[in-house]
């Protein structure tokens, strides 16, 4: 049997394999409130951890004095997030890893089971295991592809997501093709 072809939304997009569970919500989830300032705190504290983990460029020696002094700070932090983010891991039950393909409009993933098509349902995304709390899309299945494996290609366009984390989510997509970019050069170099 020939292999399903690839088909995923243009523009920047971060593939990975993420916990993910999802769920059938009625058309006006997409409007709520309550979600957008959820998504916006899980969004501005996943944008912290990104800026944290980014390499520094060169500078002055001085610079370079007052940059070894907040890497021991990041690092000590970086350990507390690793270590709170462990007992909370111990403490809910994180979904089943699934292979996703986020875009900054849409997000595509596989699964056993997919929804209907036309339905509009809530993706919880845990991006990563670092802060253990999930962000929220809603978002209409806009298609489904059976792949040879069995399994099922689910893309959902997103409702309004909200300025902030519209915007939070165009940044970490962009520095997780910037990653990509370097991670590829280095290969070739």
């Amino acid at each position: 049997m020939a292999a399903v072809p690839r088909t995923y939304p243009e523009g920047l997009w971060y593939e990975d394999i993420l916990p993910l569970t999802w769920r059938t919500v009625p058309v006006e989830a997409g409007e709520s409130v309550r979600l957008r300032e959820y998504n916006e705190r899980v969004m501005q504290a996943l944008e912290v951890l990104e800026v944290l983990e980014e390499s520094p460029s060169h500078e002055s020696r001085n610079e370079e004095m007052l940059e070894a002094r907040l890497k021991r700070i990041e690092l000590k932090l970086e350990l507390l997030l690793d270590l709170v983010g462990q007992v909370v891991l111990n403490q809910l039950s994180i979904p089943e890893r699934l292979p996703i393909h986020l875009a900054a409009h849409a997000l595509v993933w596989e699964c056993d089971l997919p929804p209907s098509e036309g339905v509009t349902v809530q993706v919880d995304l845990y991006l990563t295991p670092r802060y253990p709390q999930p962000l929220c899309f809603v978002g209409r299945v806009q298609t489904i592809e059976p792949l040879t494996s069995g399994k099922h290609r689910v893309t959902i366009i997103f409702a309004e997501l909200g300025e902030v984390v519209q915007d939070g989510l165009e940044r970490s997509l962009f520095r997780h093709h910037r990653r990509r970019v370097a991670r590829t050069r280095q290969v070739i170099v």
